[in-house]
């Protein structure tokens, strides 16, 4: 009797070569899984990114405008001050002129 209980316990349980695959498998899902939400992130963050600098124009473009004829002295200024974040130049009023 003791023989079937051993025998029967021995069929239910998972052998070490078994577990062992399953415990690969399961790692190897969760490795490609991982490969899969990274890639869709950095592809993600990539459209953004393109989506962002849409209208912005750079330098080099505004540089051909002006070179072209496009745009005029004080627009290429301007628009040269807008893209590096330069605020308008401060104009000095008649009244500091006296002060100094």
């Amino acid at each position: 009797m003791e023989d079937i209980i051993v025998i029967a316990a021995g069929k239910a349980g998972f052998s070490f070569t078994e577990l062992a695959i399953w415990a690969g498998i399961f790692v190897l899902v969760m490795v490609l899984g991982f490969v899969v939400v990274v890639l869709l992130r950095k592809k993600m963050l990539a459209d953004d990114r393109a989506s962002e600098s849409g209208f912005a124009m750079t330098i080099e473009q505004v540089e051909q405008m002006h070179d072209k004829g496009m745009i005029s002295d004080e627009e290429f200024a301007a628009m040269r001050r807008g893209i590096l974040g330069i605020g308008a130049p401060e104009k000095k009023s008649p009244e500091s002129e006296d002060e100094i």
